[in-house]
């Protein structure tokens, strides 16, 4: 840390300056200068003593040497601890292990965190590797444990999650097991009503999501893209003893956002014939796994199953039959619909259908950190950032780290001096300490002036920021001498000794006349004069609605907004005006102008844009004695 000096001011106070600041003249040395004086004195007195007052005299020059000599060696360099946050662009798509390696700027590593996006399903573990030891920056568990959890908890910092909605699992059990029971008593229902009645053989198509096994694990029929629904109909039962060999299941899928259907069928051959298809498997009973672009199937879709027992005659298996009428024996054959009836069975179950749905699984996350979000000790260029990826994709868009380093820290410097400054009436100045002081390592500036004398109703100047507010005390009229300081809360810089002044009447209304009317001399002459009431003297005379304003050398010029001449007043004391002339006016006008205040901050005249003169009272011409 920066040793301190100490200095005396003007008004006795200490203050506080850094050893290496230019300027620091006045030193506050440990010594008496009474007691040195009396020492002088009695050796002129004493010759005897004078050699021992020299030996003391040369005792204390060597202690008072000792502060001088250390406050006047080598400054002691200060450091600062800065920090820096950095941001690395990666776009790295893994959907296998592997390791990306992170140069650093410089500085030790103090915090890392990570913006991407992950699959949920599947195992995603994101790492920042030093040596032996390992720091988990990301895992797709956090974010499924906060999803789960319906919080952000630690992953406060997700800005997108899984589109997959919360279903409630319970309800669903109940549901589903409410179902179950229902397909068993129907199916028991209808096998005893069956040999009870004898009725004609019938088929109980039972759809479901298959459980137990990897695909939809939830099976409520929402997967990733990536990922398979896997449907069953192998639970399905007949009422009679049916031959499987003659069995088929005709699958429907039907894409709602693109309003098609496309159908496949497993199982026997001659069944799917008779439906019109080609067996894609061979058992009809066979898992049906949904995935997404497969049979057309899209994001959202009704996928719909019918069982069918096809027993089929000759006749319709061959296409056609004798048409002679007349059977090789020479007796007559049977007609093809009596055949039919003869050896022919189609059963069908009713149709039932399940949806499916299919959605990208991409979890977005910014900035996740979950062992780097405070890191100490790491002070290498280069780290592996390692990814463990398994039956997942893991997408980073981009690394960022904060590095802290020591850096010398340079002093505050003063850009331009602040100039004398004038108060008039009832204003204040307002300075912009930005537009007078720099910093080399852009800290951030604090401010203060010297002292106000101790008088509230003096020179007042506070601080906002950066902002400096200049103001005078209500009874004040005089002037201040100020300097301002400049503080990186290790070192500062001193601006230049400036004054401001303040015009203001006082209580007792003694004001200078001088302050009480607006006096316009040309060439040592007054040529004008506005009183505080609002009335303007000229010497003159006036002239108004001219189309050109051509002033003369030396005249009082009043221009407007662009710079062209809207009015003066000529060495003769002439007034000549582009506009008008408007008395008692009351001074209302928003555009660009120059406006005239009396002592109580109260407008009494104003020259317009267009060359308008506007007064609070009246205009008095060709007056000789303007005081």
């Amino acid at each position: 840390m920066q040793k301190k000096k100490y200095f005396k001011s003007a008004g006795g106070k200490r203050k506080s300056r850094n050893a290496d600041n230019k300027g620091a003249t006045a030193i506050n040395k440990p010594t008496d200068i009474d007691n040195l004086t009396n020492i002088n004195n009695r050796r002129a007195n004493n010759d005897k003593s004078n050699a021992r007052h020299s030996i003391l005299i040369i005792l204390l020059l060597m202690i008072i040497s000792i502060p001088v000599l250390y406050f006047l060696g080598p400054a002691i360099t200060s450091f600062v601890v800065r920090e820096q946050t950095y941001s690395k662009e990666v776009n790295l798509l893994a959907t296998t292990s592997g390791n990306y390696t992170l140069n650093i700027e410089k500085g030790a590593i103090k915090s890392l965190k990570m913006d991407g996006s992950s699959t949920e399903y599947g195992k995603v573990k994101v790492y920042l590797e030093n040596g032996d030891s390992r720091y988990l920056i990301f895992s797709n568990e956090m974010i499924k444990q906060d999803e789960k959890n319906e919080t952000t908890g630690s992953a406060s910092s997700i800005t997108a999650f899984a589109s997959k909605e919360n279903l409630d699992e319970n309800e669903e059990s109940k549901d589903e097991e409410k179902k179950n029971d229902s397909d068993k008593n129907n199916t028991e229902k209808n096998e005893e009503e069956n040999k009870k009645d004898n009725i004609k053989d019938s088929i109980n198509l039972v759809l479901e999501y298959k459980s137990g096994t990897l695909h939809d694990e939830d099976n409520d029929g929402i997967e990733s893209i990536y990922k398979a629904v896997d449907l069953a109909v192998e639970k399905t039962n007949f009422s009679w003893d049916a031959d499987e060999s003659k069995l088929c299941t005709r699958w429907e899928v039907y894409d709602e956002n693109e309003e098609k259907a496309t159908t496949v069928c497993y199982g026997s051959g001659n069944c799917c014939s008779y439906l019109g298809l080609i067996p894609k498997r061979e058992n009809w009973n066979d898992v049906y796994y949904a995935s997404y672009g497969n049979d057309g199937t899209g994001s959202r879709n009704i996928i719909s199953a019918q069982v069918i027992y096809a027993s089929l005659s000759s006749l319709i298996m061959e296409g056609e039959g004798n048409t002679t009428g007349e059977d090789k024996a020479g007796g007559e054959a049977p007609n093809k619909e009596e055949k039919e009836k003869t050896e022919s069975k189609i059963e069908t179950s009713s149709w039932a259908n399940l949806s499916v749905e299919f959605r990208e699984e991409y979890i977005d996350f910014e900035g996740m950190c979950n062992e780097t979000c405070v890191i100490e000790g790491l002070n290498k260029s280069s780290y592996n950032i390692v990814f463990e990826v398994e039956n997942a994709t893991l997408k980073i868009k981009s690394l960022r780290y904060t590095t802290a380093y020591d850096e010398e820290n340079s002093a505050p410097e003063l850009a331009k001096n602040i100039s004398n400054i004038t108060i008039i009436g009832y204003e204040k100045e307002i300075l912009n300490m930005s537009g007078y002081f720099t910093d080399a390592d852009n800290d951030r500036l604090s401010y203060y002036s010297s002292e106000n004398n101790g008088a509230d109703d003096g020179i007042i100047i506070s601080f906002d920021g950066e902002i400096a507010e200049i103001k005078a005390g209500e009874n004040f009229n005089g002037t201040r001498i100020f300097y301002i300081v400049a503080n990186d809360t290790d070192k500062y810089a001193v601006s230049n000794i400036f004054s401001v002044t303040a015009l203001k009447n006082n209580v007792s209304g003694n004001a200078p006349d001088l302050y009480k009317k607006f006096l316009i001399k040309i060439n040592e002459t007054n040529a004008a004069s506005i009183e505080e009431d609002g009335n303007m003297f000229i010497k003159g005379s006036l002239h108004y609605n001219e189309s050109t304003v051509m002033p003369e050398q030396g005249s009082f010029v009043i221009q407007n907004s662009s710079g062209a001449p809207v009015a003066y007043i000529s060495v003769s004391g002439d007034l000549h005006l582009k506009g008008k002339l408007r008395q008692f006016d009351s001074l209302e006008y928003n555009g660009y102008k120059l406006k005239i205040l009396n002592q109580k901050n109260e407008s009494i005249a104003m020259f317009d844009d267009d060359g308008n003169l506007r007064l609070k009272g009246f205009l008095s011409a060709n007056h000789t004695g303007i005081e």
